[in-house]
């Protein structure tokens, strides 16, 4: 709840309205949408509702209407698949600025997409920032008209910062997060070969992350002794701020996309997956976890010669979503124009601690 009420502002997160304790058995309406989305083929963890007692209490949170769920959405060009992949760097980046945000758990089931109409691209005296959308222009934001919303802030980490008050007019920052370490399983997963693999690996990769001190980001069902000690030993703690965990998230969300391209699409001279493959090669090793910043022999395994990193990337890596974000803006792929929601000084730093 805290941390829904301090993220609704930031554009591309949920927004919470409001919320609400409940008594008693679902009212009719309930029970209807709920067996039309069975009817609908879909699926329910929770019980009928006619089944629940009329003592129950619930809290009822209202949100924003955030559209469909990335796993159902079907991608249907280019486009789609920038605006989906850039608007979740904006909005990682902007949170990291403001609440030193991690979600955590950022695969396709907390991200959800609303349509909108496509922007004009016809520019003209009273539209003079309408998109470029030239087959040679940079350019890749905004042009699809689909808004994203992030979800589920169940395993995230964030500081927040309450309001001040007549008695207490300076508050301390407060950290709220979740210990991933008193739920194991979330460690013990695995699907080699696979997207749900690469989600079942980021789990591991983060607490290998955390407990080298960001020195190892392995996805070993059994990791080096040094990192089985310092987990024994309770030697790091998951409200410890690393935004590198956001680039962990970003690459299964670049990878993610890739998977579910179309082949050719409605946009763009029906440019798809061949063309997303094509523009996105440098940036998805540079956010691939195996790549190591400075080990360039390594870096060289499986990866296309055609895109290599400068020696810029090489030293520096990306440790953030506001290093992806930076290199988005170096690209041409996001302009000054498309940074109102988020605090363009970022795009001058490197240091995400």
């Amino acid at each position: 709840m805290r941390l829904m009420n301090a993220l609704t502002e930031i554009p591309g997160f949920v927004k919470f309205k409001d919320a609400h304790i409940v008594e008693g058995k679902p009212p009719a309406a309930f029970v209807e949408a709920y067996e039309g989305h069975l009817n609908a083929g879909g699926e329910s963890y929770f019980p009928h509702p006619n089944k629940i007692s009329k003592h129950a209490v619930f809290l009822a949170i209202e949100l924003g209407d955030a559209g469909h769920v990335l796993e159902k959405y079907p991608i249907q060009n280019i486009d789609q698949l920038w605006d989906i992949f850039l608007g979740v760097v904006f909005a990682l980046a902007r949170a990291e600025i403001e609440y030193e945000f991690e979600h955590r758990d950022l695969h396709e089931n907390n991200i959800c997409i609303l349509e909108h109409s496509p922007p004009s691209t016809q520019k003209s005296k009273s539209n003079p920032k309408a998109r470029d959308h030239s087959p040679h222009s940079p350019h890749k934001f905004g042009n699809s008209g689909l808004e994203i919303t992030i979800l589920d802030y169940g395993l995230s980490r964030a500081t927040i910062y309450p309001t001040p008050t007549p008695s207490n007019p300076s508050p301390a920052p407060e950290t709220v997060s979740y210990n991933l370490e008193s739920d194991p399983a979330v460690f013990s997963s695995f699907e080699p070969g696979t997207i749900a693999g690469i989600q079942f690996d980021t789990y591991r990769r983060m607490r290998a992350y955390l407990f080298s001190s960001g020195t190892s980001n392995t996805n070993a069902n059994t990791p080096s002794k040094p990192i089985r000690e310092a987990i024994k030993n309770k030697s790091h703690s998951w409200a410890e701020y690393m935004p590198y965990t956001n680039v962990l998230w970003l690459y299964f969300l670049i990878e993610y996309l890739t998977e579910v391209a179309p082949k050719g699409g409605r946009g763009r001279g029906k440019q798809g997956k061949q063309t997303w493959v094509k523009e996105t090669a440098e940036l998805r090793w540079l956010l691939h976890p195996d790549w190591v910043p400075g080990d360039a022999e390594n870096n060289q395994r499986n990866q296309d010669p055609d895109n290599q990193p400068t020696q810029e990337d090489e030293e520096l890596g990306l440790g953030c979503a506001g290093d992806v974000l930076q290199y988005a803006f170096d690209m041409g792929w996001i302009r000054e124009g498309d940074l109102d929601a988020v605090d363009s000084s970022r795009l001058s730093l490197r240091d995400c601690a």
